[in-house]
């Protein structure tokens, strides 16, 4: 079975550090859990913000792993507590989509993320 490669960009690398230092050791199993189902299964998560964000939610514990995907590789932007806003989840994804898009190619993000289709 091919797999994909999973990429955590610096957004999603701080949420992970702070998920670990908050909630402890089972929550960072738990979404490490995560991101081996989307390793295998990249369309696990339903697509959000059109058809190139998607979120795929940790078991048990009321967080969200928001990821697309670009050829072989799952970017996973952010981690997040599904308990906030879904507006601030939108403003936290399009900053941090539109400064990834200002260093990669990800041609969607300035288009997608801002067109108000929900969390």
């Amino acid at each position: 079975m091919k797999t994909h490669e999973i990429v955590l960009l610096q957004g999603a690398q701080s949420d992970l550090l702070s998920i670990y230092q908050t909630l402890g050791e089972r929550a960072y199993a738990r979404v490490d859990k995560a991101l081996g189902i989307l390793r295998v299964f990249p369309t696990a998560g339903p697509a959000h913000f059109g058809n190139h964000i998607r979120r795929l939610v940790v078991s048990k514990i009321p967080l969200g792993v928001f990821y697309a995907l670009a050829g072989r590789c799952v970017l996973v932007a952010a981690i997040l507590d599904l308990r906030k806003s879904p507006e601030s989840i939108q403003k936290r994804l399009t900053s941090q989509w539109k400064e990834q898009a200002s260093r990669q190619q990800f041609p969607w993000a300035h288009s997608e993320l801002g067109n108000g289709n929900g969390i």
